[in-house]
């Protein structure tokens, strides 16, 4: 039998990655998240911007937050965005004397946001004391909608996103700005679509499990329970859910998942699930970004949910039926 961790989600502060267009409101946006969370303080890591003034602390990082060639994320402990979080923590714990309630990541234009994801989900140097809570991606409501499918890395910005943040609310009104705002719901219909006066909610509420199931005792909205099963075919995109009533054995289930990934990880963009198991009377959680998984671990019981296996699937150019075919 497997042994399975218990969530220690509680206790590891929370990190928002953003992602966005260099002049899209992404830095005038986090420097109000920091600003209005004065009795929650958020630390920044900026890849681009300037560091807001409103920021309990922070640091700004030159070059990649993280290699684009992952692979293993062993081979790749230090990083700029690792360092930086590792400091952090340090100052928080002796400078400071307390740690900040929040970290928010800005990213560069166009950053793959994979690598990123990653690092935060399964690096023994950041998970220890850190966990990733939700990922934004703050967009000009007046950018065409075509921008969406077409600016660089945008597209899968805006697939992985948990929020969509419009800025420029002068624009809200007019019919690009809706248009735009279709186009984003199409691309990604699970992301949480709010405005840029929002943000000191955003800042403290994050998209995770833990936070869905702390206040609901359901994942319903983790795993994009309102949506169809089926979401088909948008650019190529492919949001899917696969349900299992019965318990299933982990030994099969990590074997059919490890092999998948190793062999479609490129394009499974991010997979989420719960895991009724046969040796396991607590639910299971999983969480990955492409070849990359979360370690598993056990939620202290169901809630109030179905106990039932069900996996939530964004990809890219892998059909859900091929996926529940395997």
């Amino acid at each position: 039998m497997f042994s399975f961790e218990d969530d220690a989600s509680a206790s590891r502060i929370p990190v928002t990655v953003v992602f966005g267009p260099r002049d899209g409101g992404k830095s005038a946006w986090i420097a109000r998240v920091a600003e209005g969370s004065l009795d929650r303080p958020v630390a920044v890591i900026s890849n681009e911007g300037p560091l807001p003034s409103g920021a309990f602390d922070g640091e700004r990082v030159d070059g990649p937050l993280v290699p684009h060639a992952v692979g293993c994320l062993c081979c790749v402990a230090r990083s700029g965005l690792v360092d930086a979080l590792r400091r952090l923590h340090v100052r928080g714990t002796r400078v400071h004397a307390r740690p900040p309630a929040r970290v928010v990541v800005e990213t560069v234009e166009g950053a793959d946001p994979a690598p990123v994801l990653q690092t935060l989900l399964n690096n023994a140097l950041v998970t220890h004391y850190f966990r990733l809570d939700d990922v934004v991606v703050v967009l000009d409501g007046r950018m065409s909608a075509d921008s969406a499918d077409t600016a660089p890395g945008l597209a899968k910005q805006v697939a992985l996103a948990d929020r969509i943040v419009l800025a420029g609310e002068d624009a809200f009104e007019t019919a690009g700005t809706a248009a735009l705002a279709a186009r984003l719901r199409a691309l990604n219909p699970q992301a949480v679509a709010i405005t840029a006066s929002d943000e000191p909610r955003v800042a403290g509420e994050g998209s995770s499990a833990l936070e869905e199931f702390r206040a609901t005792q359901r994942l319903d909205r983790w795993l994009a329970a309102d949506l169809p099963a089926d979401h088909g075919d948008v650019s190529g995109l492919y949001r899917f859910r696969l349900a299992l009533d019965a318990p299933v054995a982990w030994e099969g289930l990590h074997g059919w998942i490890h092999a998948g990934l190793q062999l479609h990880g490129d394009v499974i963009y991010r997979v989420r699930g719960v895991l009724r198991l046969s040796d396991e009377p607590a639910p299971v959680i999983l969480h990955g970004v492409q070849h990359v998984m979360q370690p598993p671990y056990r939620l202290r019981g169901w809630g109030r949910m179905p106990r039932r296996t069900v996996l939530q699937f964004v990809t890219r150019e892998l059909a859900g039926s091929v996926v529940a075919e395997s």
